[in-house]
């Protein structure tokens, strides 16, 4: 197996231990609390390795740094208080949008192009987002599923070391091995079952965003 599924399948398996514990400890403890402390251990940890490389801080770019901080705090927040408001496994799909919104901002911001194929994969990818956040069916769990839909659209999973090792597209696919073990430990530690909205779905948005990774840029 190469380096690049590996790491991908790694780190899918470290974020489903991490979101099993932000949803044990959330009944607890405030989400803000639980980002704060998950982003200062790891900022810590970051230090040291910075230190063992001998790798020096930037003074380049401090604003966009900054923002993009602030805006990795907020997907922070928003994805740990979804995942103590719903099932781990509808979490775990609706934080898999994040690349639909990574077009989407392109376009507006970057004036990129969207191509034809990639106009046509997008609205499945929403009809699945609908099907799980249920907004013609409002209840208290569409408004914590809008709140998953946002924390995707702060901030993306970045698996930088996977890259690096293998073709983005091989790795996209096998990130997604990460909501089979969210659903696992969702069904083994508090007995949610998936229903069969939630599946179709979820085989939507996995289906668009593969097919997405596929296509060419424009």
């Amino acid at each position: 197996m190469k380096n690049g599924v590996i790491f991908a399948m790694l780190s899918s398996l470290i974020f489903s231990v991490m979101n099993a514990l932000v949803k044990e400890v959330s009944s607890t403890i405030p989400s803000s609390e639980v980002a704060f402390f998950r982003g200062l251990i790891g900022t810590v940890i970051i230090w040291f390795m910075m230190r063992h490389s001998e790798v020096a801080f930037s003074r380049r770019g401090i604003s966009m740094l900054v923002l993009r901080g602030v805006l990795g705090a907020l997907y922070l927040i928003a994805y740990f208080y979804t995942i103590s408001k719903i099932p781990l496994t509808d979490a775990s799909i609706l934080a898999h949008l994040s690349p639909i919104f990574v077009i989407i901002m392109s376009a507006i911001f970057l004036k990129e192009n969207i191509s034809g194929k990639i106009a046509l994969i997008l609205p499945i990818i929403f009809i699945g987002a609908l099907l799980l956040v249920k907004p013609f069916d409002y209840s208290s769990y569409s408004v914590y599923a809008f709140v998953g839909v946002l924390s995707a659209m702060l901030g993306q999973l970045y698996l930088t070391k996977a890259f690096t090792h293998e073709k983005a597209v091989v790795v996209e696919v096998t990130r997604y091995i990460g909501i089979v073990y969210n659903a696992m430990r969702g069904f083994l530690f508090w007995g949610e079952v998936p229903g069969i909205v939630t599946i179709a779905g979820g085989v939507l948005i996995v289906a668009g965003c593969m097919a997405l990774s596929r296509v060419e840029p424009a």
